[in-house]
C-alpha cells in the first residue's frame, strides 16, 4: 500500500481480466506531468518493471538450502534446469521449525 510518508505519489496498476494484478511505483520526486508520462511510457516499452513487495535476498546464498523471497522466486524455484523442493517456512511457525532440519538433511542428497 502507500503510505502517508510515499505521498504525493503515483501507482500504474495492471489488472487484466483472469491474469495477476501487477503494480509499478512511482520512483520520481515530483509528480508532474513529465514525471507520469515517463511512468506510463516506462510501462509500455518495458523499461519499468512491476513492483514486488519483497524481502531483500540475503547477502549469500550458497548453501544447499537456499533462502528465496519474492524478488527471486522465479529465478530459484522455477529455474527449469534444476529440480527444486520449496519449502515454505515461517520463523515464528513451531511446525516450520520442527520440519526445517529434515528438509537441510534431505536436501544434501538431492
Amino acid at each position: 500500500g502507500v503510505t502517508e510518508d510515499d505521498l504525493p505519489t503515483a501507482v500504474l496498476v495492471n489488472m487484466p481480466e483472469g491474469g495477476q494484478m501487477k503494480k509499478y511505483k512511482f520512483n520520481y520526486d515530483t509528480v508532474n506531468e513529465e514525471n507520469l508520462n515517463a511512468l506510463v511510457n516506462g510501462y509500455f516499452d518495458g523499461s519499468v518493471k512491476p513492483f514486488l513487495k519483497s524481502a531483500d535476498p540475503p547477502a549469500s546464498n550458497d548453501e544447499p538450502v537456499k533462502v528465496v523471497v519474492g524478488t527471486t522466486f522465479a529465478d530459484i524455484a522455477l529455474d527449469p534446469t534444476k529440480d527444486v523442493l520449496l519449502e515454505f517456512y515461517a520463523p515464528w511457525c513451531g511446525h516450520c521449525k520442527k520440519l526445517h532440519p529434515t528438509f537441510s538433511r534431505v536436501s544434501l542428497d538431492l
